[in-house]
């Protein structure tokens, strides 16, 4: 198998969230959404607004992107920022949902825990030297 073939068989296709028709409803309508409320008195949270704007550039490579490369099939391919939001971006909040399911299941299978012992600084030479 050539160095080609390796490169088709796992390339990376980017997300295209400016193609979903969540993306396209928000980019037309959140502004205006957000100003309504502002007019009836009943604004929205800032933190609620911060989201829905941050979803708008999430993956979008204008707004931020690496670029990465695979040394051994010189396949390279830009990756977007992801806004990290908690609760609205279905992509940043799929990715939350594995790693908490994936944190669940290490705890559970490897259940241990890691203690520590603060000392005076005086005790530190004494301690270290019996290490020894």
């Amino acid at each position: 198998m050539g160095q080609s073939a390796t490169a088709k068989e796992y390339s990376y296709r980017r997300r295209q969230p400016e193609e979903t028709v969540l993306y396209k409803t928000l980019a037309a309508t959140v502004e205006t959404f957000i100003a309504e409320r502002e007019t009836e008195g009943r604004p929205v949270p800032e933190r609620v607004a911060k989201e829905l704007r941050d979803y708008l550039k999430c993956g979008i490579l204008q707004y931020g992107f690496v670029l990465t490369f695979c040394p051994g099939c010189s396949y390279d391919a830009p990756v977007g920022f992801s806004c990290k939001g908690r609760g609205f971006c279905p992509s940043c909040f799929g990715k939350r949902m594995a790693e908490a399911a994936l944190a669940s299941h290490r705890s559970r299978v490897a259940a241990c825990s890691v203690q520590t012992m603060g000392a005076d600084f005086s005790l530190r030479p004494k301690v270290l030297a019996r290490r020894q």
